[in-house]
């Protein structure tokens, strides 16, 4: 039963059409949200690094191309500060 249980997952990844026989265009650079957020870090303070509130991410369900990560920093009346990382870039700040 084990073994087919296996088989029928193997299956399943191998069925999958990778992202070049789909012909979903990938020139612009595709990350997760955790290499969104360690990019995002290079926008803020050393101090907010572990503050994070939100994370989320627009685009498609194959590939999300713009990441919003909001960090907690008290010294701001909002006590937010948002960077967002377009394409693997930091495009913009805000407090």
């Amino acid at each position: 039963m084990f073994a087919f249980i296996i088989g029928a997952i193997l299956a399943a990844f191998i069925s999958v059409p990778s992202l070049a026989q789909t012909g979903i265009p990938t020139t612009a650079p595709v990350i997760s949200a955790i290499d969104a957020v360690n990019i995002a870090k290079d926008g803020v303070g050393p101090s907010l690094h572990d503050h994070i509130v939100s994370v989320y991410g627009v685009g498609t369900p194959v590939a999300i191309q713009t990441w919003w990560i909001i960090f907690c920093d008290p010294s701001v009346p909002s006590h937010g500060r948002v960077v967002k990382v377009d394409n693997g870039q930091i495009t913009r700040t805000a407090s």
